[in-house]
């Protein structure tokens, strides 16, 4: 499995996790940045990250 295939099954299941992972992990945005695109608290914003790293980790690992 790879990062996409990860990412997708991530949309299929926690679709607003998504975007933030997306614009911190891979456009490398400020958290003040995405928060400010998506229109959403930093803590929600952080908390958002958080998850969906941890899901698309346990999906690489296979789990």
């Amino acid at each position: 499995m790879d990062l996409l295939d990860a990412l997708e099954q991530l949309e299929a299941h926690r679709a607003e996790l998504v975007a933030p992972l997306v614009l911190r992990d891979l456009c490398q945005l400020s958290y003040e940045e995405i928060a400010g695109h998506l229109n959403i608290p930093a803590g929600t914003l952080k908390s958002r990250i958080h998850d969906a790293r941890r899901h698309v980790r346990a999906t690489l690992d296979g789990g």
